[in-house]
């Protein structure tokens, strides 16, 4: 080690100067704020900090403490440092402690005993990401009850008391403060009704309220909401949303006449939402198709296919187009247009049903070979920075190859012809969202010819022994598994979601409890989720409970991991369809249904990939 780290050539000559000074005996050096890389100066004076703790030297551990604030990342961390910090200028009577404190008020305000009232929203944001409810909740009060606070302040108040009820499973009191929210908008706008940001509010206080109705089953709160909007904004802000809202509840009421005049009505307003356009054309055609209106709907399919600038949605018009014409008895024609969609979209969900629909085989993909990928000194790229990256990677040190690698990317990226040694190499450093995000950047030929010869830079099979022993404790189907992992976490084992799930399979901490609890599982507190070897095993029986629920259905199981399971059994209730794939259609939260069409896109594919030979389309459904 020592030798590497005097060696001027070794491209790694400065991490193995850090860990030299941690493994080895050297004696303290001066610190010189310039002569580290800004990847590796964190952990330097980490090291540093490590080596001053082993002698009674306090004035060592304060000056590299110090050091180590301003530059640390992690809230977690950097509270740690400054509460140290604190304690150690106050046992050397020194006279900066006001500034440590100031700072450790900044990092956590939670910790500030006398906040002001401009600091309460932050506050209570603290208090909630460090799963302290009540107080989170309490402090958003304190800023509703000050008369001082802007209306609009008061408005998030509100709205970020509703997320923490829900968050934290408080359904009963979730719904009151949603109610709430939109009595509070509704007075605001009457105080001042020419704001456009109370409008605004008042618009999405509307629709959250009346979709919470509509997901609870109560129906007539939801009608009467919708009325209200409608009277309550016309004329002043855009009713395409209330519109559309109101023709997805008369849909799934089976009012066709009152839906259509519902979606169309939401056509002749001007959308705010570009997203809204594809989500009404596709209702309409979808509600033509549901009565067996099929010459209209395939006219509408059609139109999509036309005119949507979406390839996921053009797939969708033309599954469902197909087995418009398979209805019709024009068997050619759904079988070219499925046929064309196993070509344009092999790995996605509507080209991997198409294989199902017309009983093909589907062929076995091939395994990635490590050895493919051309280290980036072969590239045209600076030499020494592209050799610490190669380096850092064959090394396994995939925190500063992650560093050094965001710095390179853009020149990389630029490069076409290093399009598959990019995306080989962010696969090798453990960078999944980026990678995504560059796949998600080519043309559908380069796409489609990238992930069919390389299919594991988008499914992969990271954590693979904890993966197959918890299968094995389980009995739940290591390619589910994986697919769970993929959709939730992209393999991020720190990954933590804004509605409070934890880890690879994103488990929340009182799922993880019970769950664990029942199956003698090893959980003690909600950081233990970070760690793959608890969260994979609780993961995986957590699917085997929604498996058990839902009689081994696999589609309300995938999507019960997603939603709630009341709300699952009520779609199952209100919603049911004799063919799966019309039900999967139905599901009403757009994330959810989401999620069970990539979790079963993703099952068939780590599916092919484990069992290596042709095969039919599985009987999940």
């Amino acid at each position: 080690m020592t030798t590497l780290s005097e060696d001027p050539q070794f491209p790694l000559r400065e991490l193995s100067s850090i860990y030299a000074l941690d493994f080895c005996e050297s004696s303290i050096p001066s610190l010189d704020e310039n002569s580290t890389k800004p990847i590796y100066k964190n952990f330097y004076y980490q090291v540093l900090n490590r080596m001053t703790q082993r002698t009674p030297a306090i004035e060592d551990d304060l000056t590299l403490l110090k050091i180590l604030i301003p530059i640390e990342r992690d809230k977690n961390k950097k509270e740690k440092y400054l509460l140290e910090a604190i304690r150690l200028t106050e046992a050397l009577n020194q006279n900066d402690i006001y500034e440590l404190q100031m700072e450790l008020y900044k990092n956590s305000p939670r910790l500030n005993p006398a906040p002001r009232a401009e600091d309460y929203h932050a506050v209570a944001l603290d208090f909630r990401f460090h799963r302290s409810f009540s107080k989170a909740i309490e402090f958003f009060n304190k800023i509703l009850l000050n008369k001082k606070a802007k209306p609009e302040d008061k408005y998030k108040a509100q709205f970020e008391v509703r997320q923490t009820l829900k968050i934290s499973g408080q359904r009963t009191q979730y719904i009151a403060a949603t109610e709430s929210l939109l009595k509070l908008a509704k007075q605001q706008f009457k105080n001042d009704p020419k704001n456009s940001i109370l409008i605004l509010n008042l618009h999405d206080a509307f629709v959250l309220a009346a979709k919470t109705f509509w997901t609870e089953g109560n129906l007539e709160s939801t009608y009467e909401t919708l009325s209200d909007a409608i009277l309550s904004l016309k004329n002043i802000h855009s009713l395409a949303e209330i519109y559309f809202v109101q023709g997805k509840v008369f849909e799934e009421q089976k009012l066709f006449d009152l839906a259509i005049e519902s979606y169309s009505l939401s056509q002749n307003e001007r959308s705010i939402v570009p997203e809204l356009i594809d989500q009404r054309n596709w209702a309409l055609a979808w509600l033509h198709y549901k009565f067996n209106n099929f010459s209209e709907a395939a006219l509408r399919f059609q139109q999509i296919i036309l005119e949507s600038k979406s390839n996921s949605e053009k797939n969708r018009a033309q599954f469902w187009l197909a087995q418009i014409y398979r209805k019709n008895g024009q068997d050619k024609e759904s079988m070219d247009l499925f046929q064309s969609l196993m070509i344009q979209d092999p790995l996605g969900y509507y080209g991997l049903l198409s294989f199902r629909e017309t009983k093909s085989l589907i062929a076995p993909l091939p395994e990635l070979q490590k050895s493919e990928r051309i280290p980036l000194w072969y590239t045209d790229l600076e030499t020494s920075a592209v050799l610490e990256v190669d380096w850092l990677i064959s090394l396994n040190e995939l925190s500063f190859a992650e560093s050094a690698l965001k710095k390179l990317l853009s020149q990389i990226s630029s490069q076409k012809e290093n399009t598959l040694n990019t995306l080989l190499t962010l696969a090798e450093a453990k960078l999944y969202l980026p990678l995504f995000a560059e796949v998600n950047k080519l043309s559908t030929v380069q796409k489609n010819e990238i992930l069919f010869s390389h299919p594991q830079l988008l499914f992969p099979f990271d954590f693979q022994s904890l993966i197959q022993n918890a299968s094995h404790r389980s009995e739940v189907p290591e390619e589910l598994i994986y697919s769970i992992i993929r959709q939730e976490s992209a393999f991020n084992p720190i990954a933590r979601s804004p509605m409070d799930a934890f880890g690879l399979m994103q488990l929340l901490p009182s799922v993880a409890s019970r769950v664990a609890q029942r199956n003698n599982l090893p959980f003690n507190s909600a950081n233990d989720l970070f760690i793959p070897e608890f969260n994979i095993p609780i993961g995986a029986f957590t699917l085997k409970e929604s498996f058990k629920m839902f009689d081994s259905k696999f589609v309300p199981a995938v999507a019960s991991y997603n939603a709630p399971a009341w709300a699952v059994q009520r779609w199952l209730k209100d919603r049911a369809r004799e063919n799966i794939l019309e039900f999967i259609e139905e599901i009403p939260y757009e994330e959810t249904r989401s999620y069970v069409k990539l979790v079963t896109r993703n099952y068939v594919t780590y599916q092919r990939l484990i069992h290596k030979k042709s095969m039919l389309f599985p009987e999940l459904f």
